[in-house]
């Protein structure tokens, strides 16, 4: 992973590093490299599912969320189950991936695993808009819909996530495009 391509698997990741890039923050993250990742997660979910449906046979059946709901009051409480746990597990990649610690994966993992018990019951817990085309892969009813749903939640949580992360960044280091006088005024 990390050290070889960046370690991106989740496309809201891929979508936050260059945001990040776009916001000035960060450098070298290009819309060509972004389509290239993006559409390698892509493929390699695809193989993923296929290689496990094929290894594991009927005994292997994915529940894919469904159970969501079909009245639109479920697709909205999903909607933000899938929106708020990305933003979440966004910001603490964008926070801790870069930092010179020894417990990234802890802190990457601990937020997922939070995550994922708190929406995951609600939404399926995917915060991985590859994640959400399992079942367009796997060509189940309903999964139009859900992968839609995974994917625009998703993106919008990392898109959110990472202005926040470059706000308060900006803010901690004093930088000339936060003016106090705006920042008073806002209080």
């Amino acid at each position: 992973g990390g050290w070889l391509s960046g370690g991106h698997f989740n496309p809201a990741v891929t979508l936050a590093v260059h945001l990040k890039d776009k916001l000035g923050t960060a450098g070298g993250f290009s819309t060509r490299r972004v389509a290239c990742y993006i559409a390698s997660q892509m493929i390699g979910c695809a193989f993923g599912v296929l290689a496990a449906s094929t290894a594991l046979g009927e005994s292997w059946r994915v529940e894919y969320p469904t159970y969501i709901g079909d009245t639109t009051r479920h697709h909205v409480i999903a909607f933000l189950c899938e929106f708020v746990g990305t933003f979440v597990l966004v910001m603490t990649v964008l926070n801790v991936a870069t930092s010179k610690t020894d417990f990234v994966g802890l802190a990457i993992g601990g937020a997922l695993a939070a995550i994922i018990s708190v929406f995951g019951p609600t939404s399926g817990g995917a915060f991985n808009p590859a994640v959400g085309m399992m079942g367009v892969v796997l060509v189940q009813q309903g999964a139009t819909m859900a992968a839609l749903l995974y994917w625009i939640s998703g993106l919008l949580g990392a898109a959110a996530a990472t202005w926040c992360h470059v706000m308060v960044g900006r803010y901690e280091e004093g930088s000339p495009e936060v003016d106090p006088e705006v920042e008073l005024a806002a209080r």
